[in-house]
């Protein structure tokens, strides 16, 4: 995670965001700034299926693992390695994963719903003709739970606030109530039936048929009651979201970008990451996982205000003008020591920056102040060269390599 507080102080000491320039990762919405935080590595699976909590702090993550490969090709040959199929959450905010279980079994994936905000959920996993189904958290030292089969082709429909959801087949008439504890026989619906959405106390899931008239008395499931029941003044449940979403682009080589909710331009996004397999948001639209090179990485979006934005712009040009002072240094130092450590008057240097490549660019940054010809010997008293310009300061370079920066300076 990224601390905003920090930011204006870091102003003052430039050296310690040197390597930490963010500004790219900012996403101008309507006047509002968003940071996309850097890349957290999460764990180094080959993800199947990633799916985010209601409230985006907990990731549940199904993978495999990459294959641990026996000693000389003969011996892989005749006995191959097995991959590993894992299923784990991870806690966003602590920064701990917990493996939940393992299986060679890698055909058939299971499926693993998070449900409520408490970082547990419902693991369902192939067994024949029926799926067997585990309570699981993500408290460290907890063994998954095992509560009961199911037919196979339940899908299970999590709720967004409790620790429960509900089973339905795959026509979508029969349901079972799902809880902690088990599960019991839920009230069957209609043929052709919609579930649809969560009330905001995330015990009443609202069903329907194509036919059913919008706006008027809706039915809904109970969990609580266990019953269906009517009301004409559900409050619904509604993630506070923010106004921006993720894409993948490209084909072979996807590239994952940050977008306004309503922007369509793609080349107005804001890069998060490259070689994408995969990626999820989450419904709060503050947290994105995403699948790169066999491992699982989160990013998540962040609030700023202006005058923090402004301070990143500074920070940022702070770094560019510290990088280029390092290249001049780096040249001139080189120029010296091919002349017995001597440099020649700041014209002939100057010239023969401008020849080198990127040179030109450099010299029009650069200022040289020192005098006429200087030895500048190893372990010799360090002295100050010039410096290169910069919008807030300038970057002044010594003889000895040294680069530092001056706020203010004109």
């Amino acid at each position: 995670m990224v601390c905003l507080a920090i930011v204006a102080a870091l102003v003052q000491e430039p050296s310690i965001w040197y390597q930490k320039d963010l500004s790219g990762r900012v996403l101008t919405v309507e006047g509002r700034y968003f940071l996309a935080t850097p890349p957290e590595h999460v764990i180094g699976v080959d993800a199947r299926w990633l799916a985010w909590s209601a409230d985006g702090r907990y990731l549940a993550i199904q993978g495999v693992l990459p294959k641990a490969r026996k000693q000389g090709w003969l011996r892989e040959v005749l006995n191959p390695t097995l991959a590993t199929m894992v299923w784990g959450i991870w806690d966003s905010e602590t920064n701990r994963y917990k493996e939940i279980m393992r299986s060679n079994e890698t055909v058939d994936l299971g499926h693993l719903s998070l449900v409520g905000r408490s970082g547990g959920g419902f693991l369902s996993t192939p067994r024949g003709d029926v799926s067997s189904l585990y309570w699981v958290d993500a408290i460290p030292g907890n063994p998954p739970k095992l509560i009961g089969e199911v037919p196979l082709g339940f899908g299970i429909l999590p709720s967004p606030v409790k620790d429960q959801g509900i089973i339905v087949n795959r026509d979508r008439t029969e349901t079972l109530l799902l809880y902690r504890s088990g599960f019991v026989p839920g009230p069957k619906l209609p043929k052709g039936s919609m579930l649809n959405r969560w009330d905001a106390g995330g015990s009443k899931l609202t069903f329907g048929t194509q036919g059913d008239p919008r706006g008027k008395t809706l039915k809904f499931i109970d969990l609580d009651t266990r019953e269906v029941g009517t009301s004409s003044n559900l409050q619904f449940w509604e993630p506070t979201s923010l106004p921006v979403f993720s894409r993948e682009i490209g084909e072979e080589t996807k590239r994952l970008i940050l977008l306004g909710l309503d922007e369509e331009d793609t080349k107005r996004g804001t890069l998060l990451a490259e070689g994408v397999e995969y990626s999820v948001m989450a419904e709060t639209r503050d947290a994105i996982a995403y699948e790169s090179n066999g491992s699982v990485f989160a990013t998540f979006i962040r609030e700023i205000s202006k005058s923090d934005f402004a301070n990143m712009e500074e920070l940022a040009e702070v770094r560019r003008t510290l990088e280029q002072a390092n290249g001049a240094i780096g040249i001139i130092r080189e120029l010296a020591r091919e002349a017995d450590w001597t440099l020649g008057p700041p014209d002939d240097v100057m010239t023969k920056i401008a020849g080198v490549e990127g040179g030109p660019d450099l010299a029009r940054q650069l200022m040289l102040t020192y005098k006429g010809e200087l030895k500048i010997p190893p372990g010799s008293p360090s002295v100050e060269l010039g410096y290169v310009q910069g919008k807030t300061g300038r970057a002044v370079i010594y003889s000895n390599g040294s680069v530092k920066w001056q706020k203010g300076s004109r």
